[in-house]
């Protein structure tokens, strides 16, 4: 890579064109027919689900618990000194449950394209792990 370039180095060959993008549109379609009031409260709904069912004595929630700060955004740390958040993310993974980790927490998003029963098994899958059987 060449080192003068700067930032330019990233850049993709031609400018996109989002708006000829048959994909983007359906995308942007269907976000419009639906409403992104639906999709805030569905995602507001998918928050409280994991919130609710995650183990409290095994996770902090560091993320908002409610309030005007809350987001679809939910971030936990185990309270096990002994289990990383890198290895709690790869055992997720390996349940088929993608997250990131951030700062030694877990990340995770939620979105209206997830549903209840998804967020339920993730709290289900979280508080099995990181401590002894």
């Amino acid at each position: 890579m060449r080192a003068d370039l700067g930032a330019r180095a990233f850049d993709v060959f031609a400018p996109a064109s989002f708006l000829n993008s048959v994909p983007w549109t359906a995308a942007l379609e269907y976000v419009a027919q639906i409403g992104t009031a639906y999709i805030e409260r569905h995602n507001a709904e998918l928050v409280s689900t994991l919130i609710s069912a995650l183990d409290r004595s095994r996770y902090e929630l560091v993320s908002p618990e409610c309030g005007a700060r809350r987001s679809a955004i939910v971030v936990i740390r185990t309270r096990n000194a002994n289990v990383t958040a890198d290895e709690l993310e790869g055992e997720l993974r390996n349940a088929g449950i993608h997250v990131a980790t951030r700062n030694g927490a877990l990340r995770l998003s939620p979105h209206f394209y997830n549903s209840r029963p998804q967020m339920e098994r993730t709290a289900m899958v979280l508080n099995t792990l990181g401590w002894p059987s």
